[in-house]
């Protein structure tokens, strides 16, 4: 599952403002949660992202897409350096071999942009997305069938609706969801 290559190439024009809305949508609570396991607060964190941010809309103009390689390896070697020019300016202390050893990763073992970690986190991300969509009791029906596992019969009692309404809420959530989802990513040929 990689960032879209189309996505990737509006990034190019800083005015498209579209695209940077789902691009920030996308990787900034990723970025924060990377910038916090590397010992970040919540505020220097946000100012870190922002100073990512800033420098991508600069870079992405001369940013040529290779599809053989990694656009979050890429993003990944873009904010970890822009995050040790963070450390230094606030001179903090930061362990300088963990630094290393991150920025030496190979594409296929970026840590905080693992792939099934990256999978679960844009589902995530794009079901917060699409929960305004619906009602409150939809978006439950939908999470204690599909994310908590329980029989559509469960369900429907504890809810009070039948069986068809537990399949409808999912059947329809579902749909939204691959739409928001075909949104943000580009699937592999396979699907």
């Amino acid at each position: 599952m990689d960032t879209p290559a189309s996505l990737i190439a509006r990034l190019r024009n800083e005015h498209d403002h579209d695209a940077w809305n789902v691009f920030v949508d996308l990787y900034a609570p990723m970025l924060l949660r990377w910038c916090r396991r590397r010992g970040l607060s919540d505020q220097d964190a946000a100012d870190c992202i922002q100073d990512i941010l800033t420098l991508l809309v600069g870079r992405m103009r001369e940013f040529e897409y290779d599809p053989n390689r990694s656009f979050r390896g890429w993003l990944k070697t873009v904010a970890t350096n822009r995050l040790h020019d963070f450390f230094t300016r606030r001179q903090r202390i930061i362990d300088a071999e963990a630094l290393a050893s991150s920025s030496l990763e190979t594409d296929n073992e970026v840590d905080v942009f693992d792939e099934q970690e990256y999978r679960d986190y844009v589902i995530g991300r794009a079901l917060q997305m699409i929960e305004t969509d619906f009602d409150d009791k939809t978006c439950d029906i939908f999470r204690e069938l599909m994310l908590h596992h329980q029989s559509a019969e469960e369900v429907a009692e504890q809810f009070g609706v039948s069986r068809n309404a537990v399949y409808l809420a999912k059947s329809r959530v579902l749909r939204r969801l691959r739409e928001r989802l075909d949104r943000l990513i580009d699937w592999p040929t396979e699907r």
